[in-house]
């Protein structure tokens, strides 16, 4: 991507244009990848594809905009010009300033992109879009959560689910992922529009597969989950209900059939994980607003979802309000509703004292 921003503002890779919520305006430009007429001269193969140098030299006369480590992408399946974009992050580029990496929304000016899909192949260029930091791991989503290493770590695939929501999976890229919360890698669900974001699976190290081990239990992240897919529309579902599909990538996984006669590396597990969401959580203009009702989802409990300043119950009720970190953060006494203007953008969890819970997003 170039873009007229970031070459006013001399913005071309992270170090210059980053944090959480801000947005640059730009193009999708190409380049030729293939010139047959300078095959095998100088910064081409055989064939006339540029290798990796001579690649960067075009797109550097594009003034093209630099990523520190792209990994995975998906369109919005309710609005296919609008992408999800994951960079994990490295610790070893751009002198570590993105060491917990980036997840940005693409969203392609729909005039500009018909226009443009109308013309020839050969013909496609300078296709408008913004991009937007959705959630910078480097500050923590702008403070959403109280440091970097509590927040998304080192994003790698995700999925963009049918209810709005995005489900992202961490892969271990920097040193200290873990160090400070304790938390082993996750897998986070996000609101793409509004940022709101929590962590809804952990990884479980004590599910080691028979006859197997884990040689490094206490190197945290060292198992992944890698690859993940809304499988929603595979199954008999309820209104609202989630299903993922994902893997266990189990690098330290030993003994038993891994490493051993049969050649086999690492250790793995298929999951599948569902959940009833409220449908009205996502800001995303394209998801309806909730028909659920009280007996099909408990999250219905509380409203509206996503609030900014009151968060009403169903009924008079007492108990607590804790963050995304696990965090309680306000107390409330036989009341039908809690102010809630003072508390930071992010999802949180009320834990009544009958023993019900119910999400909500604070916008």
């Amino acid at each position: 991507m170039v873009s007229d921003d970031f070459a006013v503002n001399g913005e071309r890779d992270y170090t210059t244009f980053n944090g959480t919520g801000n947005i640059r305006n730009g193009r999708f430009v190409k380049f030729d990848h293939f010139l047959p007429a300078l095959k095998g001269t100088a910064g081409f193969d055989a064939f006339g594809f540029p290798f990796q140098t001579q690649q960067d030299s075009l797109a550097n006369l594009k003034n093209y905009f630099k990523f520190s480590r792209p990994e995975d992408v998906e369109t919005n399946p309710n609005d296919p010009t609008q992408v999800i974009f994951a960079s994990t992050g490295l610790s070893s580029i751009f002198n570590g300033v993105d060491s917990w990496g980036t997840t940005y929304l693409i969203d392609f000016n729909d005039s500009s992109l018909m226009a443009k899909l109308n013309m020839p192949l050969s013909q496609i260029d300078n296709i408008e879009a913004s991009l937007k930091v959705v959630y910078d791991g480097n500050d923590a989503g702008g403070g959403l959560f109280s440091g970097p290493d509590f927040g998304l770590r080192s994003p790698d695939n995700l999925t963009w689910a049918s209810n709005g929501m995005v489900y992202l999976q961490e892969d271990k890229s920097v040193t200290g992922f873990g160090l400070t919360s304790g938390m082993e890698a996750s897998v986070f669900e996000l609101d793409p529009m509004s940022g709101a974001m929590a962590r809804i699976l952990e990884m479980d190290r004590n599910a080691v597969p028979f006859m197997q081990s884990d040689v490094a239990i206490t190197d945290l992240g060292n198992w992944e989950s890698s690859g993940i897919l809304d499988v929603t529309n595979l199954f008999e579902t309820k209104p609202g209900e989630v299903v993922l599909l994902f893997d266990v990538q189990a690098h330290s996984a030993a003994n038993g059939l891994i490493n051993g006669s049969a050649n086999l590396v690492q250790g793995g597990q298929l999951c599948l994980a569902t959940k009833i969401f409220p449908m009205v959580q996502s800001s995303n203009k394209s998801i309806a607003t909730s028909n659920v009702t009280e007996s099909e989802s408990k999250e219905d409990l509380v409203f509206p979802n996503p609030a900014v300043d009151k968060l009403n119950f169903i009924e008079r009720n007492t108990g607590t309000v804790k963050n995304a970190e696990g965090k309680e953060v306000l107390k409330f006494t036989a009341t039908n509703n809690i102010d809630i203007q003072t508390l930071p953008v992010g999802v949180y969890t009320v834990i009544f004292a009958n023993g019900s819970e119910s999400k909500f997003v604070k916008k």
